[in-house]
């Protein structure tokens, strides 16, 4: 087998383990939040935006100077670092009984995480350029595939066991992901860097100078610098309505408080299930027609597509159109990385995708606190033709460019 079809291979797998333990607790904030005694509604959707931001938000700060080092000083590492950062903090966050502990040690878990834009990096670098945007298709969509199944495993062992178990299982799983690559994985065209790190004693301003630089030429592309602004705006719609989901679920129609985690979960797997589906197929279609054009038509149609959520009177239809939306926004991820890897050297490939990652984890950081404070003077289910708006509103910027 080829390294670069190998690396795709053990990508998969641990992104998947991976994301069925992140996915595990992701939607529950809210019960989270009022198992550590905060019961005062609007404090409970203002902490469930402030929790599922944090991680992400130090990530995006972080991410483009992971990604960058990792070009220099070898790609798998930067995989092992984030794998271990997830399994340490998820882990103590089974201990936590404040709030502000578990925001301390997810604001920690941005630090050393961020998995996904390493492990793209890791699985693209030497695979055919004609076949990059297959390529981080099949390796997201493994993350899409954990998102299914993390949901409604997460729901039934909070709803059986409490959230403190849930995190302990996320730990173990991010644990063996780590495994199977510091095992499996081999580092394809190894920087030159990471050939002789070992043996010398290279400044770290030195290093943070050449992340730097790198990062300047990579961000001097217009097509780069367009891609992040459209990413943001997309990602920061679909992500305002995430902290209040569970809410919106808590109301519709027949359901059942006592199993509220695990109705949630359904809503979240329908939106992972249509991305696992045809993420892999926005990509081969990119590769052919260009991601430009396919990015333009997925946000298009993903702001559409949240225009009616909010109306839903049951959760099985609630879920349904959270599938139909995801049908569409698989193809805002899978272009996401297409425009990136045609638009930057392999050298630098891990800056570009850690660029893209800090994109979409700003919009992912910021959206949810802004739709946690909406929802506090809103009914939450005004957040969703909002979001669409957005989504409608960066698609027809594109089409002007």
């Amino acid at each position: 087998m080829e390294p670069w079809r190998r690396n795709l291979a053990v990508v998969f797998a641990a992104n998947l383990l991976t994301s069925v333990g992140m996915m595990g607790f992701l939607p529950s904030f809210p019960s989270i939040v009022r198992s550590l005694g905060v019961t005062e509604e609007g404090a409970v959707e203002v902490w469930s935006g402030v929790l599922l931001a944090a991680a992400p938000l130090v990530a995006a700060l972080l991410g483009p100077v992971w990604g960058a080092i990792g070009d220099r000083f070898g790609r798998k590492a930067m995989v092992l670092r984030a794998l271990g950062g997830i399994t340490l903090f998820t882990g103590a966050m089974s201990l936590v009984r404040e709030p502000w502990q578990l925001l301390l040690l997810r604001l920690g878990q941005g630090v050393l995480s961020g998995y996904i834009p390493p492990s793209l990096t890791l699985a693209s670098v030497g695979a055919p350029r004609e076949r990059q945007g297959r390529v981080a298709g099949t390796a997201q969509s493994a993350a899409f595939g954990g998102a299914i199944a993390g949901p409604l495993l997460g729901g039934l062992i909070f709803d059986h066991f409490g959230f403190r178990a849930v995190f302990l299982v996320c730990s173990a799983l991010a644990f063996l992901s780590l495994l199977l690559v510091q095992t499996f994985a081999v580092e394809v065209d190894p920087p030159s860097n990471a050939r002789g790190a070992a043996g010398e004693a290279r400044a770290l301003r030195d290093t943070l100078g050449a992340v730097r630089r790198d990062l300047k030429v990579t961000l001097g592309d217009p097509a780069v610098r367009s891609l992040l602004l459209a990413l943001f705006t997309v990602r920061f719609g679909a992500s305002m309505v995430e902290p209040v989901l569970q809410l919106v679920v808590e109301g519709l129609e027949g359901v059942d408080v006592r199993y509220l985690s695990t109705i949630t979960g359904t809503a979240f797997t329908a939106h992972a299930l249509a991305n696992l589906l045809f993420l892999p197929g926005w990509g081969r279609r990119g590769d052919r027609v260009g991601h430009a054009r396919i990015l333009r038509l997925a946000s298009l149609a993903t702001g559409i597509a949240f225009l009616p959520q909010g109306l839903a009177p049951s959760w099985p239809l609630f879920s349904a159109l959270r599938f139909v939306s995801g049908v569409f926004f698989a193809g805002v991820l899978a272009s996401a990385y297409g425009i990136a890897a045609g638009a930057t050297v392999e050298e630098r490939r891990g800056g570009a995708f850690g660029l893209v990652f800090s994109s979409f984890a700003l919009a992912g950081a910021a959206a949810p606190i802004v739709g946690g404070c909406l929802a506090a003077i809103l009914d939450a289910r005004y957040l969703f033709p909002i979001a669409g708006g957005i989504m409608v509103l960066s698609s027809l910027r594109q089409v002007r460019r």
